[in-house]
């Protein structure tokens, strides 16, 4: 399935497979350009999976997570580390292309390519290419994660420009 906006979802599994998304956008102050996933629930568990997919000029404007932002729950502040994890979100064989996450002063985003807090993460087989978009820079790392366990191999990170780390950032993992 082909998709030219952003696609706001919430459940406890929730799976993307062979999809393109191409020059999605989350309009002022939203998250996840192309797919945006708040679980929102205190009770269960919450999966999700994003496999064989395209990603291309995806932006979140004064937000995070350019093509994807996950959490269970968002924090207290615009950008607060302590969003709630979900329990776990698995991305392969994904390509990101030209994604952008625009922060509040329009050029401090987090995670152009996606901005995930999971308890565990999987990315395999990837690639993230000119992300943000040229000419462009972001604050935080092409893929930015947060998670106690995190699980990556085969990612081709190209192109990117940050203010900070560029191409993966991960926070808190133990393993």
């Amino acid at each position: 399935k082909n998709f030219t906006e952003q696609q706001i979802k919430s459940s406890t599994i929730f799976t993307v497979i062979g999809c393109n998304f191409i020059n999605c956008l989350a309009g002022d102050n939203k998250r996840g350009g192309a797919i945006y996933f708040v679980y929102n629930n205190d009770i269960g568990n919450c999966h999700v999976t994003v496999y064989s997919s395209t990603f291309d000029k995806c932006r979140a404007i004064n937000g995070d997570g350019g093509a994807i932002f996950v959490c269970k729950k968002i924090g207290m502040t615009d950008f607060d580390p302590n969003h709630t994890l979900i329990n776990s979100f698995n991305s392969s064989y994904c390509c990101y292309s030209n994604c952008t996450a625009y922060g509040v002063n329009s050029n401090e985003g987090y995670g152009p390519v996606m901005f995930i807090f999971a308890s565990q993460i999987e990315i395999y087989y990837s690639t993230a290419v000119e992300c943000p978009a040229k000419n462009e820079q972001s604050y935080g790392a092409q893929i930015d994660l947060k998670s106690y366990e995190i699980f990556s191999s085969y990612i081709n990170s190209t192109k990117g420009k940050s203010e900070y780390c560029c191409a993966i950032e991960y926070r808190q993992a133990n393993k």
